[in-house]
């Protein structure tokens, strides 16, 4: 996927060079509380992350990785990535993760849009899901701003938690 700028952010490919903006916030327990990683207890740990996720987008159509970047000072802030699956790779799935210095600002609600709309014209994706635990009111927030609603509940298994119960989102495309 292209780079792609907002209002106020650019979306561009995410680099082991976002290290330590990353683990600004990846160290944070607040932010990983819903992730499927824990939390990172050194610079080293942001870095193999991101090496090995960058490694990946550049490797496979299947999988995109961008850094959300603030245009007024050039900080990454956070992610955003989509791993693309299904027959003729038609659908996708997010995640994010933003620092929580930007939460409650319309950050993310920003990003996950264009995204969203990269992924339909860029990739062909016709069907895009979005993920959160039930306690995450504020992924649900982002989701509903972007035309999202429920579609299922889902069991999946991370590393760091055990089973965890998902409450799967879809966009609802008007075409």
């Amino acid at each position: 996927m292209k780079d792609v700028e907002t209002e106020r952010l650019i979306l561009r490919d995410a680099s082991v060079d976002d290290a330590e903006d990353m683990f600004e916030y990846a160290k944070l327990e607040e932010v990983t509380k819903y992730l499927s990683w824990k939390p990172h207890i050194s610079l080293k740990d942001s870095e193999k992350l991101l090496d090995s996720l960058s490694k990946e987008a550049k490797e496979k159509d299947s999988y995109v990785l961008k850094a959300i970047v603030l245009k007024e000072n050039d900080k990454m802030i956070g992610t955003i990535d989509a791993r693309i699956f299904g027959d003729g790779l038609k659908d996708a799935e997010f995640g994010y993760c933003l620092n929580p210095k930007y939460w409650n600002k319309g950050y993310m609600s920003e990003a996950l849009k264009t995204f969203m709309e990269e992924l339909h014209k860029e990739h062909g994706v016709e069907n895009i899901f979005g993920s959160f635990e039930r306690e995450n009111i504020a992924s649900k927030r982002v989701m509903q701003k972007n035309n999202m609603y429920y579609y299922e509940t889902v069991k999946r298994n991370f590393k760091n938690k055990g089973e965890v119960e998902l409450i799967r989102y879809k966009e609802l495309r008007l075409s």
